[in-house]
């Protein structure tokens, strides 16, 4: 029963980051979007777990629109923006990230 329910909550959280890309490209002006942390690793996906997006090309203009497009009230969405973030987390996003 837990390794179903883990299997449901993955691909549910697989689904609503596919949608959050989608709506970020379209609404957004993001030029890329990769999934990446618990999701991308079966092992370390838990109940609390959120979904991890690392965004390029997001204007400071569009971020409030961004978070919003994002809110599923489903599973926690966490928006990072790489140009934000530092060079090793960078790093790591590219290395196992997954594209959307």
């Amino acid at each position: 029963a837990e390794r179903e329910q883990r299997a449901q909550r993955r691909a549910r959280a697989g689904e609503l980051a596919r949608q959050a890309a989608d709506k970020l490209k379209a609404e957004c002006g993001v030029e890329r979007v990769m999934v990446f942390g618990s999701l991308t690793q079966a092992d370390r996906l838990k109940p609390w777990s959120d979904i991890d997006l690392a965004v390029w090309g997001l204007k400071d203009r569009n971020w409030l629109r961004a978070s919003a497009a994002v809110r599923t009230g489903d599973i926690d969405i966490n928006l990072v923006d790489v140009q934000m973030c530092k060079s090793e987390v960078l790093a790591s996003i590219e290395c196992e990230g997954v594209l959307l």
